[in-house]
């Protein structure tokens, strides 16, 4: 089964509820600044030992990401078809290989597989 997720674009706001959660926590909201938006996730502060910016920016990408890679492996499965058995006998395995990469990140982000393996 296909998790839908909430469709893009998301953004990083600080935190509304300081009462709730600390100054430094961000969330990750759906929708543009204009208008409001509902919370998509919050990225919890601790003390700076994680990178809470670096990680809220990957997670507000990942609509656009999702997207992005499905555009990809469309077109990479198009080469493959194109070039067919010449590829792999180039040596152009990395191709196949990435393809699979590709197939596996994007089950895992419709929450077809829990985890991606290598």
């Amino acid at each position: 089964m296909s998790a839908q997720h909430t469709p893009g674009p998301w953004r990083i706001s600080g935190c509304r509820h300081a009462n709730l959660s600390g100054p430094d926590d961000l969330l990750i909201e759906h929708g543009d600044e204009e208008t409001f938006s509902p919370c998509i996730a919050q990225i919890y502060s601790d003390g700076g030992r994680l990178p809470i910016a670096a990680n809220a920016a990957l997670i507000a990408a990942a609509p656009a990401l999702l997207e992005a890679l499905q555009a990809a492996k469309i077109q990479l499965e198009l080469i493959l078809i194109i070039n067919g058995s010449r590829a792999i006998k180039k040596g152009e395995v990395e191709h196949s290989e990435t393809l699979y990469k590709a197939r596996a990140a994007i089950a895992l982000a419709k929450g077809e597989v829990a985890e991606v393996t290598s």
